[in-house]
């Protein structure tokens, strides 16, 4: 097949797949000042960027969850996320809602296209137009990439952070600390990935640059917000309250969530509750630190599929390590190539039958399609059956991430 056939297929591909897309959310479009469970496509561009951002505009304190949900037309809490996002995201709350979820779903579309070519091109594939499109289509099918494109998530953006991040620590440390800078729009992204490239891989500078920029950008928010809060402890007391009313919603509490991907949730599984918090911070620094012992063996090894290795090894870590959803798993494109590709693996390339193994693990969270609200909502908390679809993509995740870390040790000791 010619380049331009592969290009033509991947192209009709994506087309095939945003049609698709475009029939099923149609329906469901939340609609621009009501708020109905049942409209659920883009309740979180609307809950989480859209109107806190025209809060901050209107000079209120989107964390405030009370004032919020009487003064907006919103369904749930602002995640705590850094203030940051609200001058990364500002221009869409300068619009219309109506405007700004096209704006949104425009801006998500291409953002996943940047996605692919930056895992094609970090885990040394050749960034084509084919590959690029044929990719764009996979991750858009899959199930993070349904969630983030559909509820109209921030997923895309803070990958593509990270993953500038790890590529470019040691060429261009500015350019990096720009990418972490962004993954910190979300802390459980921002904050384990900064720990393992300064613990794990020494990228000093990159970091250092990352954690000032991501400082500077929410000092510049924190006048206006304390402002409206009535004062610094006023503010700091909604951002307590924001945390705590996210952590109580059912989609986001670590038993009752169908989504999550991290070790927090395979916790609650066996316990039949939520994890005490001295627990879910024990496993949190037990997997990153983990993570970064695996890391620091593999220093010093420049070859492809080491490399390789390590990038999987911190989007795991990240992953599993601290709270995450379903549609975080955006964050496994570049591993998944490097899998697929055959550069992957450590000192030489892994064995296909290793690599397959692993690719499956990854594509638990892709094609998990059972662990959706519809279909979950008739299970029974807790019965076998709940377990066993909520289970699957932690499990499965873990599964991945104890190789990545055994083979990481195995490795140094050749």
């Amino acid at each position: 097949m010619t380049a331009s056939a592969r290009t033509l297929a991947a192209a009709v591909s994506l087309l095939v797949v945003l049609c698709l897309l475009a029939q099923h959310a149609a329906p469901r479009v939340n609609l621009p000042g009501h708020v109905d469970p049942a409209r659920w496509v883009l309740q979180d561009f609307r809950d989480s960027v859209y109107y806190p951002v025209v809060a901050f505009l209107d000079g209120r304190n989107p964390y405030d969850q009370a004032a919020q949900a009487r003064t907006y037309p919103v369904g749930q809490v602002f995640p705590p996320y850094l203030p940051l996002t609200l001058i990364a995201h500002l221009p869409f709350g300068l619009v219309s809602h109506a405007l700004a979820d096209v704006l949104y779903v425009t801006a998500v579309l291409a953002l996943t296209a940047v996605l692919a070519a930056l895992a094609l091109g970090g885990a040394g594939v050749p960034v084509t137009a084919a590959a690029t499109l044929g990719l764009t289509a996979a991750l858009l099918l899959s199930r993070p990439g349904y969630m983030n494109l559909l509820l109209g998530q921030v997923t895309a953006q803070v990958a593509i952070g990270a993953y500038v991040a790890l590529r470019w620590a040691r060429k261009s440390p500015i350019i990096a600390g720009l990418g972490l800078a962004f993954a910190t729009l979300k802390p459980t992204y921002g904050v384990p990935l900064a720990v393992l490239m300064l613990l794990g891989r020494g990228d000093v500078t990159a970091v250092a640059a990352g954690a000032a920029l991501s400082a500077a950008l929410c000092l510049g928010t924190l006048v206006p917000l304390a402002h409206a809060a009535g004062g610094v402890a006023p503010f700091v007391a909604s951002l307590g309250g924001s945390t705590a009313a996210f952590s109580a919603e059912g989609t986001s509490n670590a038993w009752s969530s169908f989504a999550r991907l991290d070790v927090v949730a395979l916790a609650a599984r066996v316990l039949g509750r939520v994890p005490d918090v001295w627990m879910q911070l024990l496993l949190a620094v037990v997997v990153t630190a983990a993570g970064v012992i695996g890391l620091r063996r593999l220093r010093g090894d420049e070859r492809a599929p080491t490399v390789q290795l390590g990038v999987g090894l911190i989007c795991l870590t990240l992953l599993i390590g601290s709270y995450h959803q379903a549609y975080d798993a955006l964050l496994l494109a570049q591993p998944a190539v490097a899998l697929g590709a055959g550069r992957w693996g450590g000192g030489a390339v892994a064995s296909p039958a290793l690599r397959w193994t692993v690719f499956a693990f990854l594509a638990v969270p892709a094609v998990n399609y059972l662990a959706t609200g519809t279909l979950v909502s008739g299970l029974s908390i807790g019965s076998p059956a709940w377990l066993a679809v909520t289970a699957a993509n932690p499990v499965a995740l873990l599964a991945a991430w104890a190789v990545h870390l055994g083979l990481a040790c195995r490795t140094a000791r050749r």
